[in-house]
């Protein structure tokens, strides 16, 4: 029998809304993502602008 791993893969945007789910069973989860909701969230986060580009190898 074995321990079950996997299952219930979802989609979830950065407020924690569940955008798609998937069950216990193998499948595909997809949903579509607004291009401009994605511009709106990294104005209010902009995590990527904090990135030291020069130094990255350092943490790899």
């Amino acid at each position: 029998m074995g321990v079950h791993l996997g299952g219930h893969s979802q989609v979830v945007d950065p407020w924690g809304i569940v955008m798609a789910s998937g069950g216990d069973e193998e499948t595909i989860v997809k949903t579509e993502i607004d291009p401009s909701q994605i511009a709106h969230i990294r104005d209010i986060f902009p995590n990527l602008k904090h990135r030291v580009l020069d130094r990255q190898e350092e943490y790899i």
